[in-house]
């Protein structure tokens, strides 16, 4: 499973890259406002920031995403996007599966989904809470499709459901659009995100997700166990008793 990080704080990317486990990134408007209000950045510039952002993924996937909800709105955004990034990396067009602020049957995402697969841009069919909305995206050539465990797990909390439509939760949805899609061979890779803590990750590698698109702070606890530190410690505290296999590390033959 390759690993995302979801976040437009430059410093957050900076460092998880140099961790070398990250792969990807993923981001929105406002993520991008978030850390320019907490750096303080005055003279802000919307496409300045987000080139930053190609000088450390180089030729890794970046989600930016559309702001229109209708068809043509969408599929001119997601041009204009393209156009303006994709000489200095990888762009990837988020589009929402069903744009209607209503709950309202809408295919405008999907139309532009297709259009765009066609034209070879890259895109991640996102707010996804199905696995029927993850075929309808497979089906209309999507690159990528983002389901939102930890919103998933808050719907079914916050509406004292025993389930949604059958999915009890973020990690049973996972597991049901895999179980949807893989029967057929799609290309679309699904990335798990609203990811909130790191059962969340860990469920996303047990399901098959291809992706997991992780925010900077659950990346750092997944490195950390108290055992962990224990085991360091007492390997320090030992290894000064034999000063022979310390200095045996420390050799160097040139």
């Amino acid at each position: 499973m390759e690993i995302w990080i979801d976040t437009a704080d430059i410093n957050q990317i900076k460092e998880a890259y140099k961790w070398g486990i990250v792969s990807g990134v993923t981001t929105n408007p406002s993520l991008i406002v978030k850390a320019q209000k907490k750096y303080g950045i005055s003279d802000f510039s919307m496409q300045k920031y987000i080139l930053s952002i190609f000088e450390i993924t180089k030729d890794d996937p970046v989600s930016l995403e559309v702001t229109s909800t209708d068809c043509e709105g969408m599929y001119n955004q997601a041009k204009n996007l393209h156009q303006t990034f994709s000489e200095y990396g990888k762009p990837v067009i988020k589009i929402p599966i069903n744009p209607s602020e209503e709950n309202k049957a809408n295919y405008d995402g999907l139309i532009v989904t297709s259009r765009l697969a066609k034209e070879g841009i890259l895109t991640n069919v996102t707010l996804g809470f199905t696995p029927e909305q993850a075929l309808l995206a497979a089906r209309a050539g999507a690159t990528y499709f983002s389901p939102f465990l930890g919103r998933e797990d808050d719907y079914i909390k916050n509406k004292e459901l025993k389930h949604d439509n059958g999915i009890t939760g973020g990690a049973d949805l996972l597991e049901n659009i895999m179980d949807v899609l893989n029967p057929y061979g799609f290309s679309t890779k699904v990335i798990s995100a609203s990811i909130r803590d790191i059962s969340h990750v860990r469920n996303s590698a047990k399901a098959g997700a291809h992706i997991a698109t992780i925010p900077f702070k659950i990346l750092e606890e997944m490195a950390k166990h108290e055992k962990t530190a224990e085991g360091v410690k007492l390997f320090v505290e030992d290894s000064r008793k034999v000063p022979e296999y310390e200095a045996l590390c420390n050799y160097s033959s040139s």
